[in-house]
């Protein structure tokens, strides 16, 4: 029984600033990760898919590669292009933060690429609450999975607990548990997540382009008296990586699984439907 292609809803795409098969690539990758193209459904052939993003063959078939190199796609010789049925993700229960950081490190590599003790600026200083050029220590790591970056880090430490800290220490084991090894003992967390596009420098550690999607978490950590201890920001492709928030039952009416902040709207903005 030959399968029943699909259809896709119209989507618009941007004339100017992202590539345009760039931006076909995300569309689809959108709909395949998220569901709306079920595993193993064919798509549309190209003509259609032409007229519904208004793209030239050329333009679409680069997409398609590139979503066929990724393992989303697979195309049939005489039959068409079709969806693959990918891993059902691991949403393993999480036993809190130092379990969630030590799952991070247990999955990834690390690599050392900057390490210094340096007068705090005003807002990391703001941050965690000392005073502004007091001495604090900041590394940048990336973490990789598989050879492939997955988040890079920068982490702010006040000296008390940072001093003595070296490359070779955060090489072998996390920045968490080498402060638990001083003596420090977590308390809360405060984490505000938020969406941003990737700087050159950024793109370069990442290995983006760009202007690439990326996911940027900012993590203040407490110690058990509650004042500030660790300022942590993580960057991540929105292309590889993904948070999971899971709230025990047994906790849904205590603990906070994350709530909206909205800015102002500039005075002047359009309201969109």
């Amino acid at each position: 029984m030959k399968s029943q292609a699909v259809p896709l809803p119209p989507a618009g795409l941007a004339r100017t600033g992202t590539a345009l098969h760039r931006q076909v690539y995300l569309v689809l990758r959108d709909r395949l990760l998220s569901g709306a193209i079920a595993p193993e459904a064919q798509l549309p052939p190209e003509p259609m898919l032409c007229e519904q993003f208004g793209v030239s063959r050329i333009t679409l078939r680069r997409a398609v590669a590139d979503l066929e190199e990724e393992g989303l796609l697979r195309r049939v010789q005489g039959r068409g292009t079709f969806a693959t049925a990918p891993a059902a993700p691991a949403h393993a229960r999480s036993e809190g933060y130092v379990d969630d950081v030590r799952q991070l490190s247990t999955d990834t590599s690390v690599k050392v690429l900057e390490l210094d003790m340096l007068q705090a600026p005003p807002w990391v200083a703001a941050r965690l609450q000392i005073a502004a050029g007091e001495t604090v220590q900041r590394s940048v790591r990336v973490r990789l999975r598989h050879g492939v970056p997955v988040v890079l880090l920068t982490a702010w430490v006040p000296q008390r607990w940072s001093e003595g800290i070296t490359r070779a220490d955060l090489a072998r084991r996390p920045l968490n548990e080498l402060l638990r090894q001083r003596g420090l003992r977590f308390g809360r967390v405060l984490q505000e997540i938020c969406a941003c596009l990737a700087d050159p420098l950024q793109a370069q550690r990442l290995e983006v382009s760009v202007g690439a999607a990326l996911l940027q978490v900012d993590r203040l950590v407490h110690d058990r008296e509650g004042a500030p201890v660790e300022f942590v920001g993580m960057t991540l492709s929105s292309e590889r990586s993904r948070m999971v928030l899971d709230t025990p039952a047994e906790l849904v009416e205590h603990v906070s699984s994350g709530r909206f902040v909205h800015n102002e709207a500039p005075r002047g903005a359009v309201a969109r439907r």
